[in-house]
């Protein structure tokens, strides 16, 4: 337990260390962590008969228990603009009707949530004991996301009204979900994800961590007569099936200056085809 809490507790700082350096805003809405004595109630009215809260869900929201709802909404209000409506912890990314922001939820929102999920698809979850640990703020006609801990084996889920996949890195273990989160906050600090317009073809002002990524094997970099063309890949789990895999792409382009490049440089460019 003690181990456990310690894996998680480093974690934890090195991602509001970045978030203090990269996103302040999205550091002030994580929540104060919950109090030991805090899980047992909430054991006894959301989970009385499936498995109990694992130790690894338990260590990551008593150090912080989400995101402030009032902080980080999960429903549009009148004003897309709204400071903190594009802050989600987890993230997002934008691709036709398709725009997710993924918010921590808090202990008591996830199993509400978890409950409510179990209930309306048993299909994919019966017999389980759901945590949703991160809900998505939908837009337009988009496919809804949660990430859904499974108190049987503490694996993550990306969930959606048409698929259920494992998210776990690796061949998961008991404490899965601290893997996961590990996982998540590698590739933040890393500056695989930036802080940016998650919304590039709207007037809105939707800034927060752009899940297309800007390193590793998903992402390539190559200058052409002086345009450097950016690409990332992203896996999107809600809209792929057993059968199919669903990916969005980003395609980036700029013009850059002469000192810049090494190969002669142009003034203007237009994408003709793809």
């Amino acid at each position: 337990d003690a181990m456990l809490f310690l894996r998680v507790a480093k974690s934890w700082i090195r991602m509001t260390d970045w978030l203090r350096k990269r996103s302040p805003r999205i550091l002030m809405s994580l929540a104060p962590g919950i109090a030991k004595d805090a899980f047992e109630p909430l054991e006894r009215t959301f989970c009385p008969d499936g498995p109990k809260i694992p130790l690894g869900t338990r260590a990551i929201f008593r150090l912080v228990n989400g995101q402030e709802p009032t902080k980080v909404p999960l429903h549009l209000s009148d004003n897309t603009d709204a400071p903190g409506l594009w802050d989600g912890l987890f993230g997002g990314y934008c691709f036709y009707d398709q725009v997710i922001n993924m918010r921590m939820l808090t202990l008591a929102e996830g199993l509400h949530v978890g409950m409510q999920w179990a209930r309306t698809y048993p299909p994919y979850v019966k017999g389980h004991t759901l945590i949703a640990i991160g809900a998505a703020l939908v837009l337009q006609q988009g496919v809804p996301k949660i990430y859904l801990i499974d108190n049987s084996d503490s694996k993550v889920y990306t969930a959606s009204i048409q698929n259920f996949s494992d998210c776990t890195p690796g061949r998961g273990k008991p404490d899965a979900v601290i893997a996961w989160f590990e996982h998540y906050v590698d590739e933040c600090v890393s500056d695989r994800y930036a802080i940016a317009q998650l919304l590039e073809h709207h007037t809105i002002n939707a800034i927060g961590i752009n899940r297309y990524p800007l390193k590793g094997p998903q992402y390539g970099v190559a200058v052409t007569r002086g345009v450097r063309i950016r690409s990332s890949a992203l896996y999107v789990p809600e809209l792929s099936s057993e059968e199919s895999s669903f990916f969005s792409y980003s395609m980036r382009m700029t013009i850059l200056e002469p000192e810049d490049s090494n190969s002669e440089s142009v003034d203007t460019c237009q994408l003709m085809s793809r």
